[in-house]
């Protein structure tokens, strides 16, 4: 237990020392004032052209400028934070196995399976401190400004959403056990997003796959409901149990 301590603890001084922790508190942070403030700004913006664009033909109709807009704006923009997250943790793993460094960490002792566990630990938890964190702000301001009430199930649409990067981040520790560099771990996950993607596309097992979750956002003006998640739910949580054990296994058969 004493080794698991000690690993987890260089894992957060890792990603305190080498500035991803704040490059990506910056990006979330970033992006959770972007929704509120775009929302805000379009109808004076688009005010301030109304006259350019009569003259070439085209009529501005009244601006909305709500919560569920600006909500809207979050689902649309959380993607590039998940992406940034991705980019910044996909050499996590074979960074350690280039440079020798993981080799020194399991003479100490520590079981392979231990440095799996800890890594997505820290991932999951940045993630979840991120994502929340994001969402957090945008609902304050949302509040400040609007009214949140004009939708329904913020919390379970968020929700839905985060554990679709959750399954993400469970595949770049699976592609990082088989891979031998950070960009070959990117592939991976590419790979899987499409996979998922493809098969979304068939209307017999659309509804049912994880994909469906970055769709949540249609809970909140009423054109799903949450039920309509709970299956995509138990597949990415079930594709996140299959990764972590295949992820153990590789690793633990893998020749550093």
């Amino acid at each position: 237990m004493r080794s698991f301590n000690a690993v987890i603890k260089k894992e957060i001084m890792e990603q305190y020392r080498s500035g991803r922790f704040f490059i990506l508190v910056a990006v979330f942070v970033i992006l959770g004032l972007m929704n509120p403030l775009i929302t805000k700004l379009t109808p004076w913006l688009m005010e301030q052209l109304a006259d350019q664009m009569a003259e070439e033909g085209f009529i501005l109709k009244n601006i909305r400028a709500d919560a569920s807009v600006s909500w809207g704006q979050f689902y649309k923009n959380i993607p590039m934070g998940l992406i940034a997250f991705l980019i910044m943790f996909c050499s996590v793993l074979t960074k350690e196995i280039q440079s020798g460094t993981m080799i020194l960490t399991l003479t100490k002792g520590l079981r392979r399976s231990k440095v799996i566990i800890s890594k997505l630990l820290i991932m999951a938890a940045l993630w979840s401190a991120l994502f929340w964190m994001c969402y957090g702000i945008t609902y304050g301001y949302n509040e400040y400004y609007w009214d949140n009430n004009v939708v329904y199930h913020i919390e379970m649409a968020a929700l839905f959403w985060y554990i679709f990067g959750l399954m993400l981040i469970f595949s770049v520790m699976l592609f990082s056990t088989m891979s031998s560099s950070g960009s070959m771990v990117l592939g991976g996950v590419a790979l899987i997003f499409v996979i998922c993607y493809v098969l979304s596309m068939f209307p017999v097992v659309k509804d049912y796959t994880p994909m469906k979750l970055i769709e949540a956002g249609a809970i909140l003006d009423g054109k799903a409901v949450v039920d309509d998640y709970i299956i995509p739910t138990a597949s990415a949580g079930a594709f996140c149990l299959i990764s972590l054990v295949l992820s153990i296994c590789i690793f633990n058969k893998r020749k550093l």
